[in-house]
């Protein structure tokens, strides 16, 4: 505990610098352009005296009263009564934030008060020493204009409106209560609220909590009166002024009427209840997984600029909130809704953790489509999201950072809100939604109307659900980066009519220190006719071996599938259809060009970020890249047409600066079959500069589609075909037949030389599936090949000679 004299010297600290402020959104996603520098130790003191303030004082109310009438001069005028109560003995000093406002006089019981100010912080001294116990309340009279942040937040005049929302971006403490009235101005202090305000028709206020009447001051001047009496922080408190009008209605909730109000200027209402059609479900849906609406109405404001959390009267942006029921102002408006939850009810101890409020808010948007539109639009919005950040997140943010314990230059960036979402999504994963919703409702319910920490979140989601949160929170939250994981080796083993399967899984990180533990991981299998299985296990370290028991013989087999977490690794499928286009692949940075079709083709890819494994035979020392690779897999073989992959350097992210930052003359792209064997380079593609060999941007093309592992290099790599051909001997002509086969399918070929052959039979995922070696032929050779254990699907057959080098390879047809 600090003492008052150390609070004081902090704060008057405070106010001999400023700073700009970096790139990033905020609440909600207001995006600005200027770089904040990171905090010196004595501002972290500084904002560390701030919360501490809370263990030494607790104020009870505030009972706010003031004329907003002068907008010529954004000038208010009024009174605060601040009501409090020692936490520790001798107290004889109220300190206060107040920015930049006039101050008349200040009272206790009548007393005329003296007091020190700066413009920043206010140290009233109290007439007597007070303790543990004792309650006192100051009168603080003022007038001046108050304070809007240079970007976003503070208190406003803006042409016809007057109104405040409690962050300032620019700021430090970001807490901007104390730009319109005296306070503890933390993210830690609650109170309860009453506000007073007077206004000139037509103008009126709209503030929190309970509307207690309208009364004629004078000729066209009126009072409201509004009491809010659930304890709130200051950055939340709010009154919003204007030629307003309102719309209200009651919305039957799942646990009861949640009465709604919707404010606006009359030309403006229309737009607005029509642009509000969906609150009721966003409502509903938040309800279902965070627990009852805690306050007494839903309540938007129309403002210029918004939006921000303020509890019974949101201010949101006049243009989202009159620009129709899209999908952008969907999302905000359950953000924002999200917020009356986590952040008005539960907020956090420091900006520090703001991934608590702003990640929980920011995957309630993605809660309500889910609720909307069902599982695969929400998934669809979950890959979207994760796509962003992987892209965007630390670059903006200038690296890859914990969510927990973010740099403050970062508090609004990236990571806080769609990391945050994400690993929101990743926590649902681990808990499984029954213990999901009822962890988060524990926490909701434990810590209602107080601040917490990630350590005291973890701990809750432990106790009420009694799953360990500790890997969880140490690999996610309080660590930077991402984990991807990939099927490094399949082995599976008939088991009557079942199959034994065991997977070996590789980890691989990006931006990340430690590899992660016990993270549940999902493999799912497929079999030729698209039927699935999945075994899920608890994966840890470089490399685990998990084990199972499926119905069918896979064909296919794919990590995360369903898309549970959100890993360094974004996945996608698509059944190609019946007419030839040119098609973007969603999520994995990949263009599809078909020639022909088949219906029956199903293309599955993964883009992952992260590093591909590295070279093992390397002879003339080429570089792989050191951040991404794809895998394409699925039933391809009968999938004409080109796959194009671009390359850049300068451009975000810049995944491919290490190799063509100087030229792309070197790029060449990289294949392997399965994760088990080398790279090699790919013989069927065409590299492709988009405009010179030194701007560091182009594409790779693959001229044929093969299943596999592709990753850009540079340098020379030992040629696909020219490792595995055959010099000796050669095809002069082959055909298969039957071909597709049932039970067996014959091998007639002419040959250029006598030869010992070796046939192989292998699918598509590269398994062997069947071997005859030593096989002497000359001329015309004939062979059968039996098929009654193979499933139906599509085989690749593989001719070598005594040497192992290819001679020919051909696709053959199974069909039971």
């Amino acid at each position: 505990m600090k003492s008052l004299s150390t609070l004081l010297f902090a704060f008057l600290a405070f106010s001999t610098y400023s700073w700009a402020q970096p790139t990033h959104y905020g609440c909600h996603h207001s995006q600005h352009n200027s770089l904040q520098r990171p905090l010196t130790d004595a501002e972290q003191a500084m904002l560390k005296a701030s919360a501490e303030r809370s263990d030494t004082i607790d104020i009870l109310d505030y009972e706010i009263s003031l004329e907003i009438i002068d907008y010529t001069n954004r000038w208010i005028k009024g009174d605060c009564a601040i009501k409090f109560t020692p936490k520790m003995n001798g107290i004889s000093m109220l300190p206060l934030d107040l920015l930049n406002l006039q101050i008349d006089s200040i009272t206790a019981n009548g007393a005329i008060l003296t007091y020190n100010y700066n413009n920043l912080y206010l140290a009233v001294n109290l007439p007597s020493a007070m303790n543990i116990g004792d309650t006192a309340t100051v009168q603080v009279y003022y007038q001046g204009t108050p304070t809007a942040d240079p970007s976003w937040g503070g208190f406003k005049f803006d042409g016809n409106y007057a109104y405040n929302q409690g962050i300032g971006l620019n700021s430090n403490p970001y807490n901007m209560g104390r730009s319109w009235f005296p306070c503890f101005d933390n993210f830690i202090e609650r109170a309860t609220v009453g506000l007073n305000i007077i206004t000139k028709l037509p103008r009126r206020a709209f503030g929190i909590g309970t509307f207690l009447g309208e009364t004629v001051v004078a000729n066209d001047t009126i009072l409201r009166r509004y009491r809010m009496n659930q304890p709130v922080t200051t950055y939340i408190t709010n009154v919003s002024v204007s030629d307003y009008i309102q719309t209200d209605y009651n919305h039957s909730g799942t646990f009861g009427t949640v009465p709604v109000q919707l404010v606006a200027r009359s030309p403006d209402m229309g737009n607005m209840n029509n642009t509000f059609t969906q609150l009721g479900d966003a409502i509903d849906v938040l309800e279902s997984w965070w627990g009852p609406y805690a306050w007494e109405r839903v309540g938007y404001v129309l403002t210029p600029q918004g939006a921000m959390e303020h509890p019974t009267n949101i201010t949101y942006p006049r243009t989202t909130g009159t620009g129709g029921n899209t999908a952008g102002h969907k999302g905000l408006m359950t953000h924002e809704l999200g917020h009356c939850w986590w952040g008005d009810v539960v907020t956090l101890k420091g900006p520090y953790d703001m991934w608590i409020k702003e990640g929980n808010a920011e995957y309630s948007g993605h809660l309500l489509t889910e609720y909307l539109d069902g599982r695969s639009a929400f998934i669809d919005e979950v890959k979207s999201n994760l796509s962003y950040i992987l892209r965007t997140a630390h670059v903006i943010d200038q690296g890859f950072q914990p969510l927990s314990g973010i740099p403050f230059e970062h508090t609004y960036g990236r990571h806080t809100y769609y990391k945050g979402a994400a690993m929101l999504h990743n926590m649902r994963a681990y808990m499984g939604d029954s213990l999901f919703r009822g962890g988060q409702q524990s926490v909701l319910n434990t810590y209602a109307y107080s601040a917490i920490n990630a350590a005291e979140y973890r701990d809750e989601l432990t106790a009420a659900t009694g799953i360990n949160m500790n890997a969880f929170f140490n690999d996610w939250i309080y660590a930077p980066g991402y984990a991807s994981y990939e099927v490094n080796t399949i082995n599976t083993t008939a088991n009557g009519s079942t199959f034994d399967i065991s997977v070996e899984i590789e980890q691989k990180l990006r931006g990340a220190q430690n590899l992660h533990t016990n993270t549940p991981i999902e493999v799912t299998f497929i079999d030729a006719n698209w039927n699935k299985a999945t075994i899920s296990a608890m994966v840890s370290g470089k490399t685990t071996t998990i084990q199972g028991n499926i119905p069918f013989q896979p064909v296919y087999w794919f990590v995360n599938k369903e898309n549970l977490l959100n890993l360094g690794q974004l996945h996608h499928e698509m059944h190609i259809g019946s007419q030839l286009s040119t098609t973007t692949i969603p999520y994995v940075d990949a263009v599809l060009y078909m020639t022909s079709f088949s219906d029956s083709v199903h293309l599955a890819m993964d883009h992952y970020w992260t590093a591909p494994d590295s070279i093992v035979n390397n002879p003339f020392n080429a570089r792989i890249s050191a951040n991404h690779y794809w895998r394409i897999g699925g039933n391809v073989a009968d999938l004409a047409g080109t796959i194009r992959f671009e390359y850049n350097a300068f451009s975000s992210p810049q995944l491919d600066a290490d190799l063509v930052s100087i030229t792309e003359d070197s790029l060449i792209m990289a294949y392997r079959p399965t994760p088990d064997s080398d790279w090699m380079e790919y013989p069927y593609y065409t590299k492709i500069n988009l405009f010179n060999s030194t701007d560091g941007n182009g594409f790779m093309r693959l001229d044929q589609i093969m299943p596999g592992e592709y990753a850009f290099a540079n340098g020379d790599l030992p040629d696909f075909v020219s490792a595995t051909h055959s010099e000796e001997a050669s095809v002069q002509s082959i055909k298969l037949f039957p071909n597709p086969a049932a039970d067996y399918f014959n091998i007639e070929a002419v040959l250029s030389n006598e030869n010992l052959l070796t046939i192989e039979l292998f699918d598509l995922q590269g398994r062997l599936m069947y071997e005859e070696k030593n096989i002497l032929a000359s001329g015309t050779f004939l062979h059968q090949i039996p098929t009654t254990t193979l499933a139906t699907g599509v085989y690749m057959l593989r001719l070598s000679d005594n040497k192992g080098l290819l001679i020919d390879s051909e696709t053959v047809g199974v069909v039971r």
